[in-house]
């Protein structure tokens, strides 16, 4: 026996929507956790310049390809605050693309870091040790942090490679950091 049910909203008791469909196969969810927003997708537009080896430096994600909340600020704190009310488990994941330390001549003792950082304070790394003379290298890093209204997400990147100073790629997306909230997590 087959059933079928036709319906083009579905209703709790107080008349709120929590599905609706257009008819064509497209369905809308509303307030049941159906969607994994808060999302966002920030990038470096162009090279950020004049990076110190040895230190932490945050990285100045200031163009967007999508904010679902605008929760992204990609004008000054380059950084993803949890709006009120959306705090739960995330995914975040960044890369950053180092190039030009040490005068473009890299060496095997190098160390290049992608750093998050939760509310000011580092929250998870991945680091790669050059094997052989490269001239540029990325790092990329993913994460599931569990967040809470109003705490907010960095990007940092650390070249460990004695003194000098070299750049962090931008302008082509090889920098970037990107995040959205998990459902049923």
């Amino acid at each position: 026996m087959t059933s079928i049910l036709k319906t083009n909203t579905i209703q709790d008791l107080s008349s709120t929507v929590l599905l609706e469909t257009n008819g064509s196969g497209t369905i809308t969810t509303n307030n049941i956790g159906g969607q994994n927003t808060p999302a966002f997708s920030a990038y470096l537009s162009a090279d950020q310049s004049s990076v110190s080896a040895g230190s932490y430096t945050k990285v100045n994600l200031n163009a967007e390809d999508f904010d679902t909340d605008s929760a992204f600020d990609s004008s000054s704190n380059y950084r993803f605050t949890v709006p009120s009310g959306k705090g739960g488990k995330y995914l975040i994941t960044g890369a950053v693309e180092f190039n030009d330390f040490n005068g473009g001549s890299y060496s095997t003792k190098d160390l290049y870091s992608a750093v998050l950082y939760k509310n000011g304070s580092l929250a998870k790394m991945n680091t790669i040790h050059i094997a052989a003379a490269v001239n540029g290298t990325g790092v990329s890093l993913c994460a599931i942090l569990d967040l809470s209204a109003s705490d907010y997400i960095e990007l940092y990147a650390l070249a460990d490679v004695g003194a000098g100073t070299g750049k962090i790629n931008g302008g082509d997306q090889t920098t970037w950091l990107m995040g959205n909230k998990l459902i049923g997590a």
